[in-house]
Formats: structure tokens, C-alpha cells, sequence
């Protein structure tokens, strides 16, 4: 099975990020321009959050509140479980699964190095079943 780190050199941008005092919208806006859904916060070269789309949905358009006058660092989650890079992806899929997660950000030595999504992790997980079937005609 592959770690996340073999998981991460695959990708083809690094880890993309925003600020709490950002917007709403502009943090939207930058997950739309990236084709992503979530993005890592950080305040002082730390992580403190991280917003998803699903955030969005949840927190600003089920309560009608105006993307524009809300801040990432008012609807973020702050309590972050982060994985490790040598960890493997059945690891990731196991902690996704019970905690409900879309995405987890990867930790190197306390710091984040990039996210791994559930998106990344179902195509390990196809990849790998593809390799272990025989087709026969």
C-alpha cells in the first residue's frame, strides 16, 4: 500500500493556503480558481484551521449569512487531526472514516506539508484492487 508521502510527490501543486482574516468568499474563491475543496489556515506561519466547501455550505449558505462579511477564521475548524507522511493511505482512509473527514492534512516534524483528500485516497484504493484482479477474456 502507498504511504502518503508517495501519495503527495504524485500531485502536481503543493499545498495551497489562506489566512482567518480572509473572506468566506475570497477563500471560495480560491478553492474554485485551484479546483480544490478545502484549504489549510494559518496565522503566523502555524496552522490554526481549515475551511472546506462543505464549511461554506453548512455554516454561510444553510444559516443565509453573506460570505462577504464572514471571515475564514469564524466558520474554520480549529481541532485538526493531521497524519503523518510515512503513514499509509489505509491509514488515512481509517482515521477518515471514523472521524468523517474529507480531507487531512499531512504533518512532517509539526509542520503541514500538504493535504490528502478522499478523492486521493479512493483512487489508491481502485488502483490497488485493478492491480490485484486477473481479467480474463
Amino acid at each position: 500500500m502507498k504511504t502518503v508521502a508517495e501519495v503527495l510527490a504524485e500531485k502536481t501543486f503543493g499545498l495551497i493556503h489562506t489566512k482567518p482574516e480572509v473572506t468566506v468568499k475570497e477563500a471560495m474563491g480560491l478553492m474554485i480558481e485551484k479546483h480544490i475543496h478545502c484549504l489549510v489556515v494559518y496565522d503566523a506561519d502555524e496552522m490554526c484551521g481549515i475551511i472546506s466547501d462543505r464549511d461554506y455550505a453548512h455554516k454561510i449558505v444553510a444559516k443565509g449569512l453573506d460570505p462577504e462579511q464572514v471571515k475564514v477564521g469564524d466558520i474554520m475548524t480549529r481541532k485538526v487531526i493531521t497524519i503523518d507522511r510515512a503513514a499509509t493511505m489505509t491509514d488515512c482512509m481509517k482515521i477518515m472514516s471514523e472521524h468523517r473527514f474529507r480531507h487531512l492534512p499531512v504533518a512532517q516534524e509539526g509542520k503541514v506539508i500538504g493535504m490528502i483528500s478522499m478523492t486521493d485516497v479512493m483512487r489508491v484504493m481502485m488502483a490497488a484492487e485493478d492491480s490485484d484482479q486477473e481479467w480474463q477474456m
